[in-house]
């Protein structure tokens, strides 16, 4: 859809800002990020536009969906505050510092290999293009091959924090070589950790 660049500049400080309130001192702070939620806004005023747009039928959000969202942000605790078994996400992070960081596992590259997988199933995911096995990722591609662009990177970007606990920015995404060495960067980050 023509015009999201304003939208994902505007995403991008916000994320910023959050993190920035997630520092010890500051007011704790939330972002949802949000796309078309069906009934409410332009979306219900022009149904065309979502019509012709295929490739949002499964991520249309329901209203009771955002406010669901909305919710748990709200109430969601300050990640200074919270314990690496708290969420999900925390935990997967936890998990995979322990795997980058092991002393037997350290220079492993199947530590690497792992990361790197699972970056890239979740990238063809967000692309609608969704892997079953994880034997059939060819991490020798580049992003720009599987059709990944810059507002897919504002979203690994978003993902890469909250799973590893690391701060990327889209320029580092973007500049990958191949796949790979997502998963190699990411072994690093978690190392000096």
């Amino acid at each position: 859809m023509p015009g999201q660049a304003n939208y994902a500049a505007a995403n991008t400080f916000i994320d910023a800002f959050v993190q920035f309130q997630h520092q010890p001192g500051q007011l704790p702070a939330s972002v949802v990020d949000v796309g078309a939620v069906e009934g409410i806004g332009w979306n219900s005023d022009n149904p065309k536009v979502l019509e012709r747009s295929g490739w949002l039928e499964g991520a249309i959000l329901k209203q009771r969906e955002l406010f669901q969202a909305t919710t748990v942000a709200a109430f969601a605790p300050h990640p200074a505050s919270t314990s690496d078994d708290s969420s999900s996400y925390q935990g997967c992070s936890a998990a995979l510092h322990r795997r980058a960081a092991g002393k037997p596992r350290q220079n492993n590259p199947s530590t690497s290999t792992f990361i790197a997988t699972d970056i890239t199933m979740w990238v063809f995911d967000l692309l609608l293009k969704p892997i079953e096995d994880g034997g059939e990722v060819d991490l020798a591609r580049s992003f720009v091959d599987i059709g990944f662009d810059s507002l897919a990177a504002v979203e690994l970007r978003t993902r890469w924090k909250a799973v590893l606990g690391l701060d990327i920015s889209v320029l580092e995404i973007m500049s990958f070589a191949n796949l790979a060495a997502s998963g190699d960067f990411a072994v690093q980050g978690l190392k000096a950790t």
